[in-house]
């Protein structure tokens, strides 16, 4: 696995950003505002991901790929290369445990800002009304559609009609006073 499958993974997860807040080579990929993992894009490729303390060690002990966290509290974090030595699933599996334990970290609001996001997962558009019933705003399409002709609903600011309008990344729609964001 490289590095741009790595951040591929991160960035299908809910809520996440990215960024180079350190150095041009170390991107932190964050949720809620808070890191989960840094990748290394310099010579040696490699990740650093939060894991469970007893879990870091155990996973040290049995995989030479797996060292203590470079530059993170060794206890909390590992440093994951990326030399094709770990089967791929593991790091995939390991990337999906470093961000619920930081979500879970994340104080309600924050969680609840992260939910209220949804991310398109490389399609190019969802309809309104789909998206109402998938977060659960809406319990059927018929609750959904009396929303959307009660005016419930802005689609970025402005007031939206229209039950199929075909939300697209950057979008944001507001309804009951919470705002959810559409991501790539």
């Amino acid at each position: 696995m490289n590095i741009e499958e790595v951040r591929q993974i991160c960035l299908a997860r809910k809520g996440v950003t990215e960024g180079f807040p350190f150095d041009e080579v170390t991107l932190v990929l964050k949720v809620g505002g808070k890191m989960f993992a840094l990748l290394d894009l310099d010579n040696n490729p490699s990740v650093n991901l939060k894991c469970d303390p007893e879990r870091a060690v155990d996973l040290r002990e049995h995989y030479e790929a797996i060292l203590p966290g470079y530059h993170m509290n060794k206890q909390h974090w590992n440093t994951v290369k990326l030399d094709g030595s770990l089967p791929e699933k593991l790091i995939t599996e390991l990337i999906g445990h470093s961000y619920d334990l930081v979500y879970a970290s994340l104080p309600g609001k924050s969680r609840e800002d992260v939910d209220m996001i949804y991310n398109l997962k490389g399609a190019e558009f969802i309809e309104l009304i789909k998206l109402l019933k998938l977060l659960r705003i809406a319990e059927s399409g018929g609750q959904a559609k009396m929303m959307v002709e009660d005016g419930e609903v802005t689609l970025n600011g402005n007031p939206e009609s229209r039950k199929r309008a075909k939300l697209r990344a950057g979008d944001v729609i507001e309804i009951f006073g919470k705002k959810i964001t559409i991501q790539p």
